[in-house]
């Protein structure tokens, strides 16, 4: 399992040695050359990459250490299969403007250095991308590939979960209120966005009072939208599969929180289901967080 610290870089962790030391993947910004801030994190059989929540992701191949760096101004989620990568973000131009074309979702090669880097989702206002600019700071969107090439994207900026397939052509549009999920970027004005990406405390209010998206999960049945709410102070999930019968199935997700601003995030490999509980400190603060706690499950339906 790989596991992104944050400051301290990305690691390997062996799950079945106990007491086996981590495996140092991505050094940290306090090593010389180490990337600032590893933050979102996506693996395949040949390639692991790392995104910092603003300016930059990274990217190596297992078969060797060498970092390669890509600008990115918000990086809300990435994932990788193969030797594709996904993210859901923004970027800004060489003239500093931000997602002049108003793209919200890339995919492109690591193999090619994202050369081929492509937009695959746009924002719904336009030009500028403003649900992303106003709601960017939240890291609200998710992305996952499927067992079968296929990518969804949760934008969560803008309402709307799309499937795309191997190709980047759209399959397959849902509706995120019919599934009791919040989009709701385009009412936060410049004075909000402006108090949000100030105020700490006030951002983990604002999360807190909508559904999200914490995680897409690639489960057998279906992808799992790992849904978050907090309801009277307890933060709650509820695990939606979009069964491939068209149908929904809904699971509780019998994990409880320390505090009001946990989120969880998980993938699945070789059957077993793996969840990273990790809690903000009110005040955005590290020392006064909870630890984290790594779970071990058998997916829902196995």
């Amino acid at each position: 399992m790989y596991l992104a610290i944050k400051k301290k870089g990305v690691v390997e962790v062996n799950l079945d040695k106990k007491g086996a030391a981590p495996l140092q993947m991505i050094p940290g910004d306090q090593t010389p050359g180490g990337f600032w801030m590893s933050y979102h994190i996506g693996a395949s059989s040949r390639f692991l990459a790392v995104g910092a929540p603003l300016f930059a992701l990274s990217w190596r191949r297992l078969d060797s250490s060498v970092r390669r760096e890509e600008s990115f101004e918000d990086v809300s989620d990435l994932d990788v299969q193969g030797n594709r990568m996904a993210v859901v973000g923004a970027r800004r131009a060489a003239d500093g403007k931000f997602s002049p074309d108003g793209a919200i979702a890339w995919i492109g090669s690591l193999d090619r250095d994202l050369a081929d880097l492509k937009p695959l989702l746009f924002d719904a206002r336009g030009p500028e991308a403003p649900n992303m600019a106003a709601c960017g700071i939240m890291f609200l969107g998710a992305t996952r590939f499927l067992a079968d090439g296929s990518l969804l994207v949760v934008p969560s900026v803008q309402p709307g979960i799309y499937r795309f397939d191997l190709q980047g052509k759209l399959l397959q549009t849902l509706d995120t209120v019919a599934l009791g999920i919040d989009t709701e970027c385009a009412s936060v004005g410049a004075e909000l966005k402006a108090t949000l990406a100030r105020d700490f405390p006030r951002r983990l209010a604002w999360v807190n009072e909508r559904r999200i998206v914490d995680d897409v999960l690639p489960l057998p049945a279906g992808p799992g939208l790992l849904v978050r709410s907090v309801q009277q102070g307890q933060v709650r999930w509820s695990l939606k599969v979009l069964r491939h019968d068209g149908n929904i199935a809904v699971y509780d997700v019998p994990v409880h929180a320390q505090t009001p601003f946990a989120h969880l995030k998980g993938d699945l490999r070789q059957g077993r289901l793996a969840l990273l509980l990790w809690e903000y400190a009110p005040d955005g603060e590290p020392d006064g967080a909870p630890q984290p706690h790594l779970l071990i499950a058998a997916p829902p339906g196995s």
